[in-house]
């Protein structure tokens, strides 16, 4: 599977948001406003796939969201995951936030199914 990572950060940092990514798979497939937001007690960033506000609440009364896509396996979102984390670090630092990850040679086919 041959995929690109395009990351822009955010310059007003709001509510940890840090950044957006656009990921393309294969020239063919594209998901954009993939957020990278930061944990307000950690420090640490995670990624936050699109997503949409759910009907439903919480007991408690809290929205609930719903991702529209997100990785399958465990280990192609960590993959995923750390690629796009790891792009955005290179965008702090003034580097080009553009990734190409090109695993055709593996043998790991993209595929939709409907």
């Amino acid at each position: 599977m041959r995929y690109t990572i395009h990351v822009n950060e955010v310059k007003e940092k709001e509510g940890g948001l840090r950044g957006f990514a656009t990921v393309v798979f294969d020239e063919s497939f594209k998901i954009t406003n993939i957020a990278i937001f930061e944990n307000g007690q950690t420090g640490k960033l995670f990624v936050s796939m699109p997503r949409f506000k759910a009907a439903e609440q919480t007991e408690d009364g809290k929205t609930i969201y719903k991702d529209i896509c997100n990785p399958v396996t465990k280990e192609f979102r960590e993959e995923l995951y750390d690629n796009i984390l790891g792009t955005y670090e290179k965008v702090t630092k003034q580097e080009p936030g553009v990734l190409v990850v090109d695993e055709t040679e593996q043998g790991l086919p993209f595929s939709v199914s409907v």
